[in-house]
């Protein structure tokens, strides 16, 4: 009696075991990746309306499924305006957080990133030439300024709602669009001016105000987990 007892214990404890197991193999790991790295095409709306394209990268941490912290960073062909006459190849440098709802298919979420966007031509000067003709009359003679450009790097943030759509569990496709906002600090430059008394040009200082700059930017590309 009290060996199949055993017996009736040991097959039951088999059969639960088994059934178990076969469940934990079978069942779909639904446990997100931890790592996105992305490859993205990016594009930006000037003040005239000109679209600028561009590409870069992005790397996301997940914190769950809600919760990401990531970073980006994009680079732009020149711009002929980028609001103000501003000139240059663009550059960019965003880290932020993104928070949203993630489904089977589909993810919907909203970023905020703050950091920086340089500009190869962000700001001229007018720097003297030593000439102290007012006006070109020979084919040899030169202005007293020529005109200088250098690079000016300003704090931006990009915000905007995000879209996903999961392919694979490896592999998806994202959407960005919304705003990029520009903080244009105080701007110093020389210039010159024409002076009747000696008939030349005079050196003046001229203090540009800062200002706040807002552009439309897309975004979309291939997400990798891993």
């Amino acid at each position: 009696m009290k060996t199949r007892i055993a017996l009736f214990l040991l097959i039951a404890l088999t059969t639960i075991y088994a059934q178990r197991t076969n469940a934990q193999q079978t069942k779909p790991n639904d446990e997100l990746p931890k790592v996105e790295v992305g490859l993205e095409f990016t594009t930006i709306v000037s003040g005239n309306g000109d679209a600028h394209p561009g590409a870069g990268a992005r790397l996301t941490y997940n914190l769950n499924r809600h919760f990401a912290i990531e970073g980006a960073a994009y680079f732009s062909g020149n711009c002929q305006y980028c609001g103000d006459g501003l000139n240059g190849f663009i550059t960019q440098g965003m880290a932020g957080i993104k928070a949203g709802q993630r489904f089977k298919k589909v993810g919907l979420f909203f970023k905020v990133r703050p950091g920086v966007m340089n500009l190869s031509q962000g700001d001229f000067d007018l720097v003297p030439t030593g000439s102290s003709k007012g006006f070109l009359v020979g084919p040899f003679d030169e202005l007293p300024y020529r005109v200088v450009t250098r690079s000016r790097t300003d704090f931006a943030v990009d915000v905007g709602p995000v879209v996903e759509i999961y392919l694979q569990k490896k592999f998806f496709l994202r959407f960005d669009t919304g705003l990029q906002l520009q903080k244009v600090g105080t701007r110093t430059f020389h210039s010159f001016q024409f002076d009747q008394t000696t008939g030349g040009f005079q050196q003046v200082t001229v203090k540009i105000p800062g200002r706040n700059e807002g552009r439309f930017q897309f975004m979309g590309g291939l997400g990798f987990r891993f």
